[in-house]
């Protein structure tokens, strides 16, 4: 597996691609958002979403230990989240922004960009080391 490295820029690139999906996004807002996850897991939303792997491990350990008591309307919540920010943008983007030249779980280079639906996308994937059933609130993370 290839280790992805993210510096700065992109923690402040993807908190304004955050900032605007949830501008154009009319289900859910930001502030809603942060409420729930400071409620649940009392961390700051922008927190989680840039948050190293080794803090994203001490709250994976927390969600597992002892899970929040509104856990299943905040799973809803956050994987329905996850799926509408998740078709708004182009992996494209992320995959030219993080400077992926292989493929990040074989370390070969297929990675061919093809155009669906008029937007550019890239094949390459990226996955969530925390499964969303289980760790819903790093869905975005």
């Amino acid at each position: 597996m290839v280790k992805i490295k993210i510096n700065k820029d992109f923690e402040q690139w993807y908190l304004k691609e955050i900032a605007l999906f949830f501008k154009k996004n009319k289900t859910y807002n930001y502030k809603d958002i942060a409420k729930i996850i400071k409620d649940s897991l009392d961390i700051s939303f922008k927190g989680l979403l840039i948050a190293k792997p080794s803090e994203l491990l001490e709250i994976a350990n927390k969600i597992k230990v002892s899970q929040p008591s509104s856990f299943a309307r905040d799973k809803e919540i956050l994987i329905d989240l996850y799926e509408k920010f998740r078709n708004s943008v182009s992996s494209k983007k992320y995959i030219q922004r993080l400077n992926i030249k292989v493929c990040p779980y074989c370390n070969r280079n297929y990675i061919f960009n093809f155009t669906k639906n008029r937007k550019e996308e890239a094949t390459a994937q990226l996955d969530h080391f925390y499964n969303k059933s289980h760790y819903p609130y790093l869905c975005l993370s």
